[in-house]
């Protein structure tokens, strides 16, 4: 097999504190063993997978031969996917299986927006991987990828979600932290994974833009998970109610609410009573007090970063910034903690870009702006992480220059990252009509998230993150589930798709969070992810009265 013009993929060498080199395959120009200048337009996929993951490939692991191969996913900023090999692994597979690499064109890390292990049992799966990664003769094409994987994504439109969903699998699994670009992980150890949750009033007359600005919270919840299991930790499960919602966690059972959309009830749910302990009825100002309280110890940069698990950003920020949290020194994604600002500073050690778009450019951090839901770029600087992951077995003996960091903030990293599993679910699935973090609950099979309650939803929240990040890469863990029952047997799809086949290891961050119907999503322009907040009717179970937009109101 002859393999050439897999783009090389410069990450910096680990003398000078980076990753190995990479080359890429999927844009692949076969040439001839002799070696000559002329390529042809097409290689064999199946040829090339056989080298890849057939039974002596040097990308075997040799503590398992019979295990799967382990390549490395990249994802650009545009979202489009790409497989790649270390140098070393290239060298290899050139001595063993006759493959003939070309350095015509390069590419360095920050060319791709996250680095994370895929796996594949067999020639067939891999081989079918590079069919759709393999670019179809057209003409006029004008640089845009033409291969069935890529062709949807336009390098011009930046949307670095998909990348983040794999920066939860890099930070969930035990890989090797020079190969994919991640720092110095010493702040694991001081690590905190946490939810919060809230249920919005469904009765809004408002207009959209003042519903999203200024949300009326009915409850809040959080709670925290283990780390590394993942799991939640109800005995950290808090639930907060608006003293002016009396009705809300009281001693009966089984309440029915009915969902709304823009004024069209679509969904009766219940609710339930916190399960974890007992709700809290505050006054607003005591729970502004509350809620500054939580979030005292991170408000600047620091060497024990939290993990915020939220549904909906840019309405939790709006929220908690009404609450006079101090949101400023926040980020956006895991890729904060994933990446040094020398990875971020985009060098290049030799050749050009293979980047359709042109040169990387990291979008400026806009602490001043919430993510907005509506189809104006709702998700603005969507910090994804370009490789966050634990660290196997290599680390580099410098330390880390976490995002942003200058001089003798060089180990200090913001003290939140925020992560939308809102958005984590609509790029998962490409479905933007999910109704609130139940309805999600329910698509993945979990158990016991019916009901609406903000502390019970703060749990859920957590099983449905853990659900994403210990399954298969992006594409491959949408298949699967799409495959499963929409609404039965989902439950474990993404683990189940081959706990053997994916040798993960949890990073130890469990949630038993509820879904929250408050952040219902409208549908958005037809080629638009965007989603605007649903609205959530509480109808007479509520005795909110009127509510005044005034934060200190009764």
């Amino acid at each position: 097999v002859s393999i050439a013009n897999c783009c090389q993929h410069t990450l910096q060498s680990p003398q000078v504190k980076c990753p190995p080199d990479i080359f890429k395959w999927g844009d692949l120009e076969g040439k001839s063993t002799r070696r000559t200048r002329r390529a042809k337009s097409t290689y064999d996929d199946k040829d090339l997978a056989s080298v890849l993951a057939g039974p002596a490939s040097p990308l075997r692991p040799q503590a398992n031969p019979q295990g799967p191969v382990e390549i490395i996913l990249g994802i650009k900023k545009h979202g489009s996917s790409h497989l790649l090999v270390t140098v070393d692994q290239a060298e290899e597979l050139t001595r063993q299986g006759g493959i003939i690499l070309s350095s015509r064109r390069y590419h360095i890390s920050q060319d791709f927006e996250s680095l994370s292990p895929i796996y594949f049992n067999n020639v067939e799966a891999l081989t079918k991987k590079l069919s759709h990664l393999k670019p179809k003769a057209t003409k006029n094409s004008k640089g845009q990828d033409t291969s069935q994987a890529n062709r949807i994504y336009d390098p011009n439109n930046i949307d670095t979600s998909r990348a983040a969903f794999e920066h939860g699998r890099v930070l969930n699994s035990a890989v090797n932290a020079a190969k994919y670009g991640v720092d110095n992980l010493s702040w694991a150890q001081h690590l905190r994974i946490c939810s919060f949750v809230f249920n919005v009033r469904g009765i809004d007359d408002r207009k959209l833009e003042e519903r999203l600005r200024n949300p009326l919270v009915l409850d809040v919840g959080f709670c925290e998970a283990s780390i590394p299991s993942l799991d939640p930790i109800y005995s950290t499960a808090r639930h907060i109610i608006d003293q002016r919602n009396v009705l809300m966690g009281g001693n009966r059972k089984v309440n029915n609410l009915v969902l709304t959309l823009f004024g069209e009830a679509v969904l009766t749910v219940i609710m339930k009573p916190f399960a974890h302990g007992q709700s809290q009825k505050m006054h607003i100002s005591s729970m502004r007090e509350s809620l500054q309280e939580y979030f005292n110890d991170y408000r600047v940069r620091s060497g024990r970063p939290m993990i915020l698990l939220v549904y909906n950003q840019e309405l939790t920020l709006n929220y908690l910034r009404k609450m006079d949290v101090d949101t400023s020194a926040w980020s956006y994604d895991l890729k904060a903690l994933l990446s040094s600002s020398s990875h971020l500073s985009g060098q290049r050690h030799r050749g050009q870009s293979y980047d359709y778009s042109g040169p990387l450019r990291r979008p400026q951090f806009d602490r001043s702006r919430s993510r907005s839901p509506r189809p104006r770029d709702p998700r603005a600087p969507y910090h994804s992480p370009s490789s966050f992951q634990s660290n196997r077995s290599e680390r580099y003996d410098s330390p880390s220059f976490p995002f942003g960091g200058h001089n003798g903030d060089s180990n200090l990293y913001p003290p939140v990252c925020l992560v939308d599993v809102q958005q984590l679910y609509v790029k998962l699935m490409t479905n933007d009509q999910v109704r609130g973090v139940v309805d999600i609950a329910r698509h993945f099979g979990i158990t016991g998230a019916e009901g609406i309650c903000a502390g019970n939803e703060a749990g859920v929240i957590i099983k449905i993150w853990k659900d994403m990040v210990t399954g298969l890469a992006i594409d491959e863990q949408r298949q699967l589930r799409s495959e499963a029952s929409s609404y039965e047997g989902h439950a474990s799809a993404a683990q189940n798709s081959g706990p053997s086949d994916v040798p993960v290891t949890p990073l130890d961050v469990d949630s038993d969070d509820e879904q929250d119907p408050n952040d219902i999503v409208a549908q958005p322009a037809p080629n638009s992810m965007a989603k605007q907040a649903q609205q959530m009717s509480f109808e007479d179970e509520s005795d909110y009265g009127e509510y005044d937009s005034d934060d200190d109101s009764d």
